[in-house]
């Protein structure tokens, strides 16, 4: 299987398409140089384990409906994580962080206990985007070194835009593409999607994703993102 990247430096470009090639140097010949270098596949095995780490808004406007509706999306990534024995990390963040670990250790195969952290949360507080991620990617950080881990991945979910800390992420950013973190990013609302948000998941090869409530009804809509054309696509229903 594969997914996109983008290409970070020159000597990075390697393995991009053909046709991002040509695109890239066509802009280059004919307009103003491209800042934004040709994006490039990354392989990966959907069947290889690897660690994914959940990071969830519990900020105090998701009080109420989307927070039991993000438990019960949470609870249903534990018992596929579980099938694919995916060791599973979690942290809900506001200004705060509140990390579930098992003697000590982020990532872990003990699925009930993720769920029970999962079922019980408190919202409160305002939003900052760079203390879960730089602690996620941290954690991250330990595995490689320990030599852990295949596919890594983070599920970003939040209602809103950064109130506190370092709003455009440049650590985050440069940490996560050296340790080939993919950032998926799932935006709860109707609201403009959130640049930042974009941003994270266009740089490591993540996907984007917005939840909103699906009209005369109680489900939720979760439709993926596409950058190019600012619309939302191949959408699937999420019950809370």
């Amino acid at each position: 299987m594969f997914r996109w990247r983008c290409c970070m430096c020159v000597t990075s470009a390697t393995g991009c398409s053909d046709v991002c090639a040509h695109r890239y140097q066509r802009d280059c010949t004919h307009r103003s140089p491209n800042p934004q270098l040709p994006r490039r596949l990354k392989r990966f095995r959907m069947d290889s384990g690897g660690s994914l780490a959940i990071i969830r808004d519990t900020s105090m406007s998701m009080e109420g409906a989307w927070s039991n509706w993000a438990s019960s999306l949470a609870l249903q990534i534990v018992d596929l994580a579980r099938q694919q024995k995916i060791r599973l990390g979690y942290m809900e963040f506001n200004h705060k962080l509140m990390t579930c670990t098992v003697d000590d250790q982020f990532f872990v195969r003990d699925y009930d206990r993720l769920a029970t952290a999962m079922r019980v949360t408190k919202c409160s507080g305002v939003t900052d985007y760079q203390l879960p991620l730089s602690t996620a990617l941290m954690e991250f950080g330990k595995r490689n070194m320990s030599g852990g881990g295949h596919d890594r991945n983070i599920l970003f979910i939040t209602d809103g835009l950064p109130t506190a800390g370092d709003k455009e992420l440049r650590t985050e950013l440069e940490e996560a593409v050296r340790l080939d973190v993919c950032i998926h990013t799932l935006f709860i609302g109707t609201t403009t999607f959130p640049p930042i948000l974009q941003k994270l998941s266009e740089v490591t090869g993540g996907t984007q994703f917005r939840a909103t409530r699906q009209r005369g009804s109680a489900s939720i809509v979760v439709s993926e993102r596409t950058a190019e054309n600012d619309a939302e696509h191949s959408t699937s229903l999420w019950q809370p």
